[in-house]
């Protein structure tokens, strides 16, 4: 009899330890979970501020594109009048 008592709480003991130990996976993969949510959120703000700085990169490359267009034209009229000045002046 003592025995069939000794084997019950032994039975008992296997089963709360393997519940814990469950238990303790379930959370484990539960922080795992949460591990990889919260670094999907990260990667997503990253990639949302790297979207932005390229926007911005690009808008102030169009600004230096048109600023050198604009001085480009400013040089060739400069050029012209130079030019112009000079075949009068001969």
């Amino acid at each position: 009899m003592e025995t069939i008592k000794h084997l019950e709480q032994e039975n008992h003991t296997l089963r709360d330890l393997s519940l814990s130990t469950s238990s303790g996976t379930a959370a484990s993969e539960a922080d795992t979970e949460v591990g990889r949510k919260d670094r999907d959120r990260h990667a997503a703000k990253e990639l949302k501020l790297l979207k932005r700085t390229i926007e911005e990169m690009e808008l102030r490359i169009e600004t230096q594109k048109q600023t050198l267009a604009t001085r480009d034209e400013s040089i060739r009229k400069l050029m012209d009048m130079l030019q112009a000045k000079g075949q009068l002046g001969f």
